[in-house]
């Protein structure tokens, strides 16, 4: 068992296959090395799911808190320069709503992204490459993200 989430449980196996379809899915939007993917999503087997399909497709994931305020999600989105934010069904519509040109996926729907394939990826990730962003309230009152690397 990998992941244990409100009673339901989730194999290797099947975590393995639903990140690489996932990676996949960011891979056929342009997602590259580096590049940011904010995923906004409350605690669940799907935010396991997505941050490690960015990081198998080489790009960095952005966590942004679902409780933050809209000026300050707004904020990260520009501020990434996102083109794509994996999120929950239930915040689609407040993320869409931002008036921001994104690609916006709900990993607890899983109906685009069902069609890619499970298989192993061949990306290759080096230690010095970007991992994740995570903003912080920064000295001045805004938001600054700070890189980490794998």
């Amino acid at each position: 068992i990998a992941l244990v989430f409100e009673g339901e449980e989730l194999i290797y196996k099947e975590l393995d296959a639903r990140s690489n379809q996932v990676a996949r899915y960011l891979l056929s939007k342009g997602v590259d090395k580096e590049v940011l993917v904010p995923i906004c999503l409350e605690r669940s087997m799907e935010m396991i799911i997505g941050i490690l399909g960015v990081l198998k497709s080489g790009g960095a994931y952005v966590p942004i808190d679902p409780a933050y305020p809209k000026s300050r999600i707004d904020f990260i989105l520009e501020d990434t320069s996102a083109k794509v934010v994996l999120t929950q069904t239930s915040l689609v519509f407040d993320i869409e709503n931002l008036d921001r040109d994104l690609d916006v996926i709900a990993l607890d729907s899983n109906v685009i992204i069902d069609d890619f394939s499970s298989t192993r990826l061949e990306t290759v990730i080096v230690p010095t490459q970007l991992a994740y962003v995570i903003y912080t309230s920064g000295t001045t009152g805004i938001p600054k993200g700070v890189m980490n690397e794998h």
